[in-house]
């Protein structure tokens, strides 16, 4: 679904950001819905809160070195 997603992204970042922040309500301890999502909103020129969920992601996988870059 995450490629789907990702397609969606491209035409309608808003669609992108309403299907992301439903998945992260769904599965909150998934990293990569998080990342997901922060990029949108950075897409979407909305820094702070892009950050928010960049640092969710770190809550759910902070070993994941590839979520600090």
């Amino acid at each position: 679904w995450i490629s789907m997603v990702d397609r969606l992204q491209r035409a309608s970042p808003r669609a992108a950001l309403a299907c992301y922040s439903r998945a992260s309500r769904w599965t909150p301890d998934d990293a990569e819905v998080w990342v997901r999502q922060g990029e949108t909103l950075a897409d979407l020129a909305r820094p702070e809160q892009a950050v928010l969920a960049y640092d969710r992601a770190l809550d759910a996988a902070p070993d994941e070195v590839e979520i600090r870059e």
